[in-house]
């Protein structure tokens, strides 16, 4: 067993929208939106039976009024049923760039089965909050353990 990292950079996540007009990255550094409450959705590839340990989530929340949400959801591959993993929010985090340490207790399955499902990240504001350049995700990392 090996412990590995699967980073996913701000530029990995893509908006799930058919409005790309409210869709910017800034610099590359880090992503958000003009407005609206849209989702970026980035696809999750680790292998076969690791274990997830912890997921480190870089963002930026200068917003008083609105948070950011982010959560990791697996699909069955034979069907559209999907089931989230964890679900997290900013909420009452007001300040610089910040990174949020989600540890495996926190998560209802850490063992990846890429053979029946599909994994990923959705990244949006929290319930009823907009985007604006005040609300920035930086990146996402996967810290897991692995036989490979």
């Amino acid at each position: 067993t090996r412990q590995a990292y699967y980073s996913l950079p701000a530029t990995a996540f893509r908006p799930v929208t058919d409005d790309l007009s409210t869709y910017h990255y800034y610099c590359r550094d880090y992503a958000y939106m003009d407005g609206g409450s849209n989702e970026f959705c980035a696809p999750v590839s680790i292998p076969a039976s690791s274990t997830i340990q912890f997921v480190y989530i870089r963002y930026a929340d200068y917003d008083a009024s609105n948070n950011i949400r982010v959560r990791l959801v697996r699909q069955y591959r034979t069907s559209a049923t999907n089931e989230v993993l964890f679900d997290w929010s900013s909420t009452g985090t007001v300040g610089s760039l910040t990174q949020q340490n989600i540890s495996s207790a926190s998560i209802s399955d850490t063992s990846i089965d890429p053979y029946d499902y599909l994994y990923y990240f959705i990244v949006a504001p929290e319930s009823g909050d907009v985007w604006s350049s005040n609300l920035r995700l930086h990146g996402i990392t996967v810290l897991y353990y692995t036989a490979y």
